[in-house]
C-alpha cells in the first residue's frame, strides 16, 4: 500500500488515471501474484515449467504483466519481479539454446548421412574405374588378337598369291 502512496506522491495523474481505466487495479495484482503461485505450485521443477510450451508461456505472460504493474507493487515484489524478469530472459537464452542445440544435432545426422553417401559415391566410382579398366584391358587385349588375325590374314593370302 505504501509504494501505491508513494506512486500517488510521485505522479499522482499517472496512478490516478491506471487505477481509473482500469488498467491496474490492487485486486488485478492481486490475482495475477495468485495465478503465479499457484503456476509455480503446479510445476514440479524448473525443468518441467521451462519445457512444458504451455506453462512456459503463462509464466512469460504473467511476469511481462506484473512487470508492467511494477510501479504499483511493494518493494519486496518488486525485487522478486526484478529476479524473476532475470529468470525470464534466461529462460529466453534457455529456449534459443534448444534450438540451436536441436538444429546442430540435425545438422550432426546430416554431415553422417552426406559423408556416408560419399563414400558410398566414391566405392562406386572406384568399382566403375576397376571395370573401365579391365574393359580397356581386354580391348587392347582383342585389338591385339584381331590385328594378329589381320596380319595372319594377309600372309595367307600373300601366300596363296605365291
Amino acid at each position: 500500500m505504501e509504494d501505491i502512496n508513494k506512486l500517488i506522491e510521485e505522479d499522482p495523474l499517472f496512478a490516478f488515471e491506471k487505477l481509473l481505466i482500469g488498467q491496474v487495479s490492487i485486486s488485478s495484482i492481486r490475482i495475477l501474484l495468485q495465478e503465479l503461485k499457484s503456476l509455480m505450485e503446479s510445476s514440479f521443477d524448473l525443468d518441467h515449467l521451462i519445457s512444458n510450451q504451455e506453462s512456459k508461456s503463462k509464466l512469460i505472460s504473467l511476469f511481462n504483466q506484473l512487470y508492467q504493474h511494477q510501479g504499483l507493487l511493494p518493494s519486496h515484489v518488486k525485487e522478486f519481479i526484478e529476479k524473476v524478469q532475470t529468470l525470464n530472459d534466461y529462460i529466453i537464452k534457455y529456449t534459443t539454446f534448444q534450438q540451436v542445440l536441436k538444429k546442430h544435432n540435425q545438422l550432426l545426422d546430416s554431415k553422417t548421412d552426406l559423408v556416408n553417401k560419399l563414400w558410398s559415391a566414391y566405392s562406386t566410382q572406384t568399382r566403375i574405374d576397376h571395370e573401365i579398366s579391365t574393359a580397356n584391358a581386354r580391348i587392347d587385349d582383342s585389338l591385339y588378337k584381331l590385328m594378329s588375325i589381320q596380319k595372319s590374314w594377309k600372309i595367307l593370302r600373300i601366300k596363296e598369291k605365291i
